[in-house]
């Protein structure tokens, strides 16, 4: 969908005109669009979503409708004609033109696609003619669209300038004969889902109680779809703010404008990556990791002269991740200097940008195309910038970033439970009160928590404890919970294995860190991260496993914003 065809980007009425908006559809959109009912059924517990969506296609051969209006209790296609009388064949709406015959055939293509879901019915709109000037014949209009054929309702001037759209929707939907089915928001949303499939980050065909979870906002869904947000963009964003979502989304949205185009997606850590990669697959947009990019560069410029070094080079920093990259940061400088090439690319998206190093970027930028009209995003949380990279060493104009007035903050924490959200920033208070830091401050006073609930739990066992422990909370769960195991400093996260003989023969746990095989196939499948390989992950249920010492406010907050629900931090004590 072009989104300038949508209110929810662009009200400037000269555009909209220019692509094909009548007035009576500009003055009707801004209505719905204002309208403080129809605002108030898209705030959510969780988010503002949009709930009034203009030119819509809802079916391949460019089936467009002027407005469809989601409410819990009914989806409304309202069909606009501006017409000024009824005196003539070309202005009745039951015959040349056949308003009715058109909004009957969206009504019935909806029922088919949602109508399981949530009713539909149809409104035909004039909003150019007086119900009171047009008085029988006004009633006759009404009673053919009201008519079996039909079965739908019509709204005059008088109507469509009124202010209280709610009694109007719902008298409205009365007066057809309006199909029984499910009701609620989440079926709103449900439908949604099925109509508008940029609006969440994947499909889902079952009304889940966590889609709501899954729905843009309207600030994201700007950042995602708007295709005039385009050059070098920053985008700052809380941890659970829709970062990662975001990227996905626009990366689908360029990919399906621009077939053509080249998109590189880089991020710092494999798990990661290796979502991205499953979400994207279907693009053709190539992921990396930062040092993965490095080698596929290297590889192509001299594969039996580069792999040998890459071989050595790995084997003696494996331990030393930062001498490790800036080996191969300097390689590539190297290579540029004897005249090599970068890849180039069109659009070049960064997650986790708060752990690049200056240099990195400054490669990643060469290998962007320079064109205003492609995209350069990097996406950073500065508070999850856990590799001690040195964030104030250098201006992004210094790598040849250019974003002044294109800078955005996503402030709003979507994933983590409000006791979840506090607790985590909890830990950055006691930054603030060691460091004074101004940025530290800054993010403190902007962060939101819209949902409210969740769990934190906190715990003090010994190595031995700890086994029977995890028995007991894994055991209890369902086999299809969500839940993952991060830990911090602990020696060889192998000897969580030793959960074997406390009862969880039935568990799969997985060692992502050495990539070690399962206990036991199972439907828990439990992963175990260290908190520098669970960023950008999630989880409904996070256990954080840490020994006593002080291992840095960051470090705390990146593991415990993984939690969507429910946080159990374990502090482990010598034997």
């Amino acid at each position: 969908m072009d989104p300038i065809l949508n209110f929810t980007v662009d009200q400037n009425e000269e555009l909209l005109t220019n692509v094909g908006w009548t007035q009576g559809e500009i003055d009707l959109g801004r209505r719905l669009i204002r309208n403080p009912y129809l605002q108030d059924i898209g705030r959510l517990e969780e988010r503002r979503i949009q709930t009034v969506w203009a030119q819509l296609n809802i079916r391949g051969e460019d089936k467009r409708v002027d407005f469809l209006v989601f409410t819990p209790e009914f989806v409304c296609v309202i069909e606009v004609k501006d017409y000024r009388d009824f005196n003539s064949d070309k202005t009745k709406p039951w015959t040349s033109s056949n308003a009715f015959d058109q909004c009957r055939e969206y009504v019935t293509i909806l029922q088919e696609r949602i109508g399981r879901y949530i009713p539909i019915f149809g409104i035909v709109a004039f909003p150019f003619i007086e119900e009171e000037e047009f008085e029988e014949l006004a009633m006759e209009v009404r009673a053919r669209a009201l008519a079996p054929d039909y079965n739908l309702y019509t709204w005059f001037a008088d109507e469509v300038h009124i202010k209280k759209y709610k009694n109007l929707l719902h008298n409205s939907a009365k007066s057809v004969n309006l199909a029984e089915g499910p009701t609620g928001v989440n079926q709103m949303i449900c439908a949604m889902n099925q109509l508008i499939p940029h609006l969440s980050v994947e499909q889902n065909a079952d009304c889940t109680d966590d889609l709501p979870l899954k729905i843009f906002d309207r600030q994201q869904l700007n950042m995602s779809h708007d295709y005039t947000r385009t050059g070098d963009r920053i985008l700052y964003g809380v941890a659970g703010s829709g970062k990662t979502m975001i990227i996905i989304n626009r990366v689908k949205q360029i990919k399906k404008l621009q077939p053509q185009s080249k998109v590189l997606v880089v991020c710092y850590n494999a798990p990661l990556r290796q979502y991205l990669e499953n979400q994207l697959r279907k693009t053709g947009a190539q992921v990396f990791t930062l040092h993965g990019w490095y080698r596929s560069i290297l590889q192509r410029w001299d594969p039996v002269k580069q792999k040998r070094y890459l071989s050595v080079l790995e084997s003696a920093s494996n331990a030393y991740k930062n001498d490790y990259f800036a080996s191969l940061a300097d390689r590539i400088d190297e290579g540029l200097s004897q005249g090599k090439t970068l890849p180039h690319y069109d659009h070049i998206l960064i997650d986790e940008g708060q752990d690049f190093q200056k240099d990195w970027l400054k490669h990643l930028k060469m290998a962007h195309s320079g064109d205003d009209l492609d995209l350069f995003l990097v996406c950073l949380d500065s508070m999850q910038a856990i590799h001690h990279r040195d964030k104030n060493s250098f201006h992004w104009s210094d790598v040849g970033i250019r974003a002044p007035g294109r800078t955005i903050y996503l402030r709003k924490n979507y994933r983590n439970r409000s006791k979840v959200g506090e607790y985590a920033i909890s830990k950055l208070r006691d930054l603030e009160d060691k460091e004074g830091d101004e940025e530290v401050q800054q993010f403190l006073a902007i962060r939101e928590l819209p949902r409210k609930g969740g769990k934190v739990i906190t715990k003090t066992l010994s190595y031995d404890a700890l086994f029977p422990y995890l028995a007991t909370l894994i055991n209890d769960k369902p086999e299809d919970f969500s839940g993952m195991i991060i830990h911090d400093k602990i020696k060889a996260p192998r000897r969580l294995f030793g959960v074997r003989k406390y009862g969880l023969q039935d568990v799969r746990i997985w060692d992502c860190v050495s990539k070690s095989a399962p206990i036991m196939p199972s439907a828990k499948n439990i992963p175990i991260y260290s908190v520098y390989r669970s960023k950008g992950l999630e989880a409904d249920i996070v256990i954080f496993i840490h020994p006593p010492v002080n291992i840095g406010q960051q470090i705390n907050y990146v593991a415990i914003t993984r939690a969507r629900e429910q946080i159990i931090d374990i502090e482990l004590i010598e034997n």
